[in-house]
């Protein structure tokens, strides 16, 4: 199908006659003399651009359904078809413009276009000063302006031809991309921008013609490499490596006797790995010295792919505990699709999203936090503790073997800490029961004399542990209090039931600190130590706390007014107030050693649900599970991500109707917290903010405020126009 015929009216009369088309031919006029004579390609380019205008996403069927956007309909060919009809050196030019939309994004191919033009402008006057040979084409171009304005627009249409033309070969420039992505070779030298830019781009016609005239190549720079992704061709490859490999691609434009000969080089290993194109961009700015430039064409490093499959079946596994029917948790569902995504991918696919973890590793580390917030490993879920909480059938224990496991790894006496919390009756009608008993644990287990004897008929001294309840009305929770001794008889531990109107306690409890009035004799009245707080008094939490009295000769673990009456009472104990945290790194283990603990000890779904729930700032049943709400507490998610991953639920809701669509890879390296169309939580999108996402995501920069497009009904972002119909976006792709 010829390029021209493909065109809907209006973009065929703006290539023929518009502003595109007198930019075509003043470049063709500036550079003419530049270009060098290519017919082969210039030929097979055509060929290659006439079979991609074929694909129906790239030319599809124009109808009156489209409205007035019919004209507009499918993929931007205007500059080339604006180019093939100025001449042969306008197509040259138009190769030169594939090569700077393949290398730099809009804003700085245009400032590369703008310094372009002003060094051959002057280059052709300094050769017509000193009476060199030059064209009266040359001269009277050199006099012509061509505004940076016509200058973007030559450099959109370009660059939404390459994105559509990509799509179309979409397996053939994955895969070239992929050698891309593992060579180091490096571009052409030169002492300036418009010198390396200039022998960059004829090397590559030069190279590329060569082929076509069943030449074989061994590419030395990497401008060839670049060329050849740019302008969709794909001779067969030779890669020498540690393992040569050879790359078929059977293009039937190229005959089969032109093969590229490609020798990888080693790179130091802290430099990302790729071709790259640096260049010092001195028209990047309007105002101020010119700015250094590198383009990147790889994004990878050499990491192991197993850490990356591990992580992957980990949020796996917790998809598979918890279900889609807890709409609070909605945060955790993109990490949870991306991880179903890698695990299931296989080969080519496989390797693709390698790199694009990769990627994100390297150049996404402010995307979903800020750089001064933390958020622990996998949410703390690598910690055997909160897992132990997890799958543990009686609340507040696995708090309780946190802390005293925190305690001990810091080399604390039994004495040092205690740990005091409230234990609540389960609510009915209201949010927050009613107190029952004040519970005291120790927090390091206390050494004493137990009743057994060793073969010497010594006696041997053990560890236990103690708790002590203080009751305001025993009588009424009687049954409760056996009920708890009797559950967790199996630890082992002493326990003290306290009568609280005959020895009170903790008359002066603040949040800060705890005075412990006629403490056990472990606890002496000149002792100042730190008392470890399960939960703040203002929250309503019931749990089960138990033990069983073990009897010994100490008395250490008895109340200073149980005691004899010749023995002075042991006054107050002062404790201040510390939480423990998950930062102590407490047992922590990787995500492959959680998968194999999963399979022996299965997490409660309930439990799983409310831990989630409590990172991610929600109070859900706050009566309930006193041990997750405080071994989550130091683990809930900073705002800034929090917002983020809301930001990429809300996305993935907008982006789930707009087949073909694309997000920029830029949008990674800038903090999504502060996008300003992220939604209300728990609201769908609106039409604007819908827009405001769009734009956002496919630009990677544009962070527009959706107040501003309150009134927008279409909108056009490069190959994409997205209308607005009935409450939904609808979206008419070029390609």
């Amino acid at each position: 199908m010829p390029l021209g015929s493909a065109l809907s009216r209006k973009r065929r009369e703006e290539a023929e006659h518009g502003p595109q088309h007198q930019t075509a031919r003043r470049l063709a006029a500036l550079f003419e003399l530049l270009i060098p004579p290519t017919p082969q390609l210039i030929s097979a380019y055509g060929t290659r651009v006439s079979d991609i205008i074929k694909t129906p996403s790239v030319n599809p069927a124009i109808s009156k359904s489209h409205g007035p956007f019919q004209e507009y309909r499918g993929a931007d060919r205007t500059a080339a078809w604006a180019a093939a009809t100025s001449g042969t050196a306008a197509l040259g030019v138009y190769l030169l413009s594939c090569l700077l939309v393949r290398a730099w994004d809009a804003t700085e191919a245009i400032s590369i276009w703008v310094e372009l033009v002003s060094e051959r402008k002057r280059e052709i006057k300094d050769s017509f000063q000193a009476n060199q040979p030059i064209s009266e084409v040359s001269v009277f171009s050199a006099l012509q302006e061509i505004p940076r304005q016509d200058l973007a627009l030559w450099d959109s249409s370009a660059r939404v031809w390459l994105r559509s033309a990509d799509q179309a070969k979409q397996r053939q420039h994955d895969q070239l991309l992929l050698i891309l992505r593992n060579i180091t070779i490096p571009f052409p030298a030169g002492s300036s921008t418009y010198e390396r830019v200039i022998t960059t781009w004829k090397l590559a016609m030069l190279g590329i013609e060569d082929l076509f005239c069943s030449r074989p190549q061994s590419i030395s720079h990497a401008g060839v490499l670049l060329a050849l992704s740019s302008w969709h061709l794909y001779p067969d490859l030779i890669v020498l490596g540690e393992k040569t490999v050879n790359v078929r691609f059977l293009d039937p434009l190229i005959p089969n006797t032109s093969v590229c000969t490609i020798s990888l080089q080693s790179k130091d290993a802290q430099e990302d790995n790729g071709v790259q194109w640096s260049l010092t961009l001195s028209h990047l700015r309007y105002y101020g010295s010119a700015v250094n430039a590198t383009s990147p064409v790889d994004h990878s490093r050499g990491i192991n792919p197993r850490e990356y499959d591990a992580a992957a079946e980990f949020f796996c596994a917790i998809s598979d505990i918890i279900d889609e029917e807890v709409p609070w948790l909605t945060w955790i569902r993109p990490l949870i699709l991306a991880s179903r995504k890698l695990h299931s991918s296989t080969r080519e696919s496989k390797k693709e999203n390698i790199r694009l973890v990769k990627y994100g590793q390297r150049r996404a580390m402010t995307f979903l936090l800020n750089p001064n917030d933390a958020v622990l490993p996998y949410f703390g879920l690598c910690n055997s503790y909160v897992l132990s909480t997890l799958s543990e059938d009686l609340d507040g224990e696995g708090c309780i073997a946190y802390l005293r496991a925190m305690a001990k790894s810091r080399g604390y006496g039994s004495s040092d800490y205690v740990i005091f919390r409230q234990h609540w009756a389960v609510p009915h009608t209201t949010m927050i029961g009613e107190l029952q008993y004040y519970e005291y644990v120790t927090t390091v287990a206390h050494r004493r004399t137990s009743r057994k004897t060793n073969s010497e008929g010594e006696e041997v001294s053990e560890e236990y542990h103690a708790r002590w309840y203080y009751v305001k009305n025993l009588q009424s929770i009687e049954a409760t209090i056996k009920r708890r001794i009797a559950q967790v008889s199996r630890k082992n531990e002493i326990c003290f039931v306290i009568d609280m109107s005959s020895y009170p306690i903790a008359k002066h409890f603040t949040t800060e600190d705890l005075r412990w009035a006629n403490p056990p004799t472990l606890f002496s009245s000149d002792h100042t130590g730190v008392v470890l707080l399960c939960q703040p008094a203002t929250e309503g939490r019931s749990s089960t706390y138990s033990s069983s009295n073990v009897g010994g000769a100490c008395q250490c673990f008895e109340l200073s007014s149980l005691m004899s009456l010749s023995q002075s009472p042991m006054g107050v104990a002062v404790f201040d107030r510390l939480v423990g945290s998950q930062h102590f790194g407490l047992d922590s283990i990787g995500p492959s050693a959680v998968l194999q603990r999963l399979v022996q000890r299965p997490l409660s779904k309930v439990k799983l649900a409310a831990y989630l729930s409590r990172i991610g700032g929600n109070f859900h049943d706050p009566s309930r599970f006193l041990d997750i709400n405080i071994l989550a507490e130091i683990g809930v998610l900073p705002e800034s991500c929090y917002r983020s991953l809301r930001a990429l639920v809300s996305g993935a809701l907008i982006y789930d109707g707009l087949n073909g669509a694309s997000i920029s890879l830029r949008i990674a390296s800038e903090p999504l917290s502060q996008a300003r169309w992220i939604p209300i939580e728990y609201h769908s999108p609106s039409r604007n903010q819908a827009f405001a996402c769009i734009i956002h995501l496919d630009s990677g920069k544009i962070n527009l405020n959706p107040n501003d497009l309150e009134k927008t009904l279409a909108m056009c972002t490069q190959n994409s126009i997205y209308v607005a119909a009935l409450a939904a976006l609808l979206v008419i792709l070029s390609g």
